[in-house]
């Protein structure tokens, strides 16, 4: 899987799991609708600066979209914490 997809993945992923609709979080991180849907697609590339945003919205650290997936539960790597989900530590 590449990047692209990857990146995509993971905000759909973490979206799904806050029970956040992908038009909420389109309109959250003020980028259009139909792009936020070719994003997670793997359609379209996102800057860092949207990456950044989306990230704000789903309360996570940005290198939380970056990171590889676990296909057995694919927000691992992240906890449940103040409203929304924070990366764990790796100690």
């Amino acid at each position: 899987m590449n990047l692209r997809d990857r990146v995509g993945q993971n905000i759909q992923d973490l979206r799904r799991s806050l029970g956040i609709s992908q038009e909420d979080l389109a309109l959250r991180a003020r980028v259009n609708r139909g792009y936020m849907g070719k994003v997670e697609n793997g359609r379209y590339s996102v800057s860092l600066d949207i990456l950044e945003k989306i990230a704000l919205v789903l309360d996570v650290d940005p290198s939380v979209l970056l990171a590889e997936r676990n296909v057995q539960n694919p927000v691992a790597g992240c906890k449940e914490g103040r409203g929304g989900l924070e990366q764990q530590s790796k100690t």
